[in-house]
């Protein structure tokens, strides 16, 4: 996962040849002159020695990496391709060490060898490292017990230590996602759009900023009108103010944005796009709400987004909202349809023509063909009284109005539905300060329960990377024993001594 991995690796997978080599050398070394034969017998005895303890202590080193294996979801994926590679890796090292390596020693170690007290840097080293190993030696428990005492101070601070999933990549950039109420007019959303904006470029770090609110122009994008992403690109590092982290850069810019009415959340954005793809978070933690009915989710929903609002750590906090949306309720009146001559499917295609458009012609430009369509403008068409206005033919001759047919009501309902194992679920999206996740869930899953009353059915989870740490601490609990014992077993099978392997 990085180049300090790889130089350990490379390290490891080497380290078995080198004390072959060094073995060989040192026997040769005090065998004095000899023949090939001789040398070769030599060199044998030394392999011998050695290459058993080498070949177990590698197949150690590989497979302490099974746990790895055992990961799923985004934590496999992601840390799959390393195991791999280093088994792959290791196993090919242990191999080659017990039957490539001794192979080639007798052709490496011809001829005249210098004694290792030839060497001045040997010398000095030996010298440097003589009196050290003396001292240890003659004051053994001394030694062991400062040992312990050093292991026993790290106690503590392991405790106290928090965890994270894995810790946030800096990409230089910085993806701002503020969201609002559902309803939000398009005027009003290019305005708070404009406005944040501006005040993020005031700010000496950033380079340019650039955002849109709603849906890109793609079909994939199933962003409301109600959620902006703007990104921020940033100035080098070294031309930042003085003192100034990254943290530091988003508490000033999420203080400069605070809206009334809007949640704000700071993440990276490639990182942030692939939290929303696995696990439909728009930042790296967040709670499954699950209720019986939308009014529930949109009430509790509510009351956690006020109370994780004043919690400590806590930058930004949105509940999903989806109540709100508006509705027109068609009912028809199937007598007074009889008695004009028409048919609920007649009155129907009026006024869908209406609302939705119909295509009366085409444009045509070379090989471009660009339909035109025909309806109301908006205005009419969220208004009851004037639908009600809509003329439909009659096949006799003649129109008659849509209120002498039907009734056209206007309420609320929800914009959009989510279910999960067949409850109605919301997304409460959180945006944390603090790098210790599993310690804040802690501490704000206990703060929710104390404030938030939850009727019955009503219930709720923490996702994000939470959920992914969880997984994995689950999946490790049984990997990692299982793996102990096999290196267990390996090491009895090296030693074949139960006492010298405990």
């Amino acid at each position: 996962m990085s180049l300090g991995g790889m130089a350990i690796a490379i390290g490891a997978m080497v380290d078995a040849a080198i004390v072959l080599v060094e073995n060989a050398h040192k026997r040769l070394e005090e065998s004095g002159p000899m023949d090939f034969i001789q040398r070769r017998e030599v060199i044998l005895d030394a392999a011998c020695s050695v290459g058993r303890p080498l070949f177990f202590s590698l197949l150690v080193i590989t497979i302490s990496f099974l746990p790895v294996f055992a990961l799923t979801g985004q934590e496999g994926r992601l840390f799959h391709p390393l195991a791999y590679t280093k088994t792959f890796a290791m196993a090919f090292a242990a191999l080659l060490s017990i039957t490539l390596v001794p192979v080639l020693l007798p052709f490496c170690l011809s001829g005249k060898l210098r004694p290792e007290s030839s060497n001045p840097l040997n010398r000095f080293l030996s010298k440097i490292y003589h009196r050290p190993l003396e001292f240890v030696l003659k004051h053994r428990l001394r030694v062991l017990g400062l040992a312990l005492l050093l292991l026993a101070s790290t106690l503590l601070p392991l405790l106290r230590m928090g965890t994270e999933f894995m810790p946030p990549l800096n990409e230089g950039d910085i993806l701002y996602m503020p969201t609002a109420a559902p309803g939000l007019a398009t005027p009003e959303a290019s305005r708070l759009l404009n406005l944040q904006n501006k005040k993020i470029r005031e700010i000496p770090e950033v380079l340019s900023v650039m955002g849109k609110a709603g849906a890109a122009e793609t079909a994939t994008d199933p962003a409301p009108l109600s959620m902006f992403e703007t990104i921020v690109r940033l100035k080098p590092r070294e031309e930042w103010r003085d003192g100034l982290s990254w943290d530091s850069l988003v508490a000033e810019m999420d203080s400069a944005t605070q809206t009334p009415g809007m949640a704000n959340v700071f993440w990276m954005p490639i990182q942030t796009r692939t939290q929303m793809l696995t696990t439909g978070f728009r930042s790296n933690l967040g709670i499954k709400l699950h209720a019986t009915n939308p009014q529930t989710l949109d009430l509790i929903g509510a009351e956690m987004e006020r109370a994780l609002a004043t919690f400590p750590g806590t930058r930004g906090v949105f509940a999903e909202r989806f109540t709100g949306g508006r509705y027109l309720d068609i009912e028809f009146d199937r007598e007074k349809l009889s008695r004009q001559g028409l048919s609920i499917e007649d009155a129907a295609t009026a006024l869908e023509s209406a609302v939705a458009g119909e295509t009366v012609t085409e444009w045509i430009d070379g090989r471009t063909r660009i339909p035109i369509t025909v309806r109301y403008s908006r205005d009419f068409r969220q208004d009851p009284e004037e639908l009600a206005r809509v003329l439909i033919p009659l096949p006799g001759g003649g129109n008659v109005s849509f209120a002498q047919i039907a009734q056209i009501k206007s309420r609320e309902g929800p914009t959009s539905l989510r279910s999960e194992n067949g409850q109605l679920l919301s997304y409460i999206t959180v945006d944390s300060t603090e790098g210790d996740v599993t310690g804040y869930v802690a501490a704000a899953d206990r703060f929710l329960k104390e404030k938030v009353q939850f009727p019955p059915g009503t219930w709720f989870e923490w996702g994000g990377t939470y959920a992914s740490i969880q997984r994995a601490r689950q999946t490790f609990a049984l990997a990692i024993p299982a793996t102990l014992a096999l290196i267990m077993v390996l090491l009895l099978l090296n030693t074949r001594s139960i006492s010298r392997t405990a």
